[in-house]
């Protein structure tokens, strides 16, 4: 997980042992892609996460959305195409 520095300081006792992260990475294949693009998509913007991208394998993709505001809310930033790692 990453953090600012400035949004460090203002994590409050209650959110140490699971504060949001600034930045989330999933890696998704066919059988976690409902869940990455649903419930988690979801989930990291009510917790405000500012940025989420999503790695895909399968189709050799990487796709990166921010956080527009508080809610789910979030918009492409952009797609490109990865090539495989030889």
């Amino acid at each position: 997980m990453f953090f600012r520095s400035r949004q460090s300081k203002e994590i409050k006792d209650d959110q140490k042992l699971c504060p949001a992260p600034d930045f989330r990475v999933e890696v998704i294949n066919k059988s976690t892609e409902k869940i990455d693009r649903g419930i988690k998509f979801e989930h990291y913007a009510l917790h405000g996460v500012k940025e989420y991208c999503i790695v895909d394998l399968r189709h050799k993709t990487i796709e990166k959305y921010l956080l527009v505001n508080k809610n789910t809310n979030w918009k492409k930033s952009y797609c490109m195409a990865i090539s495989a790692v030889k």
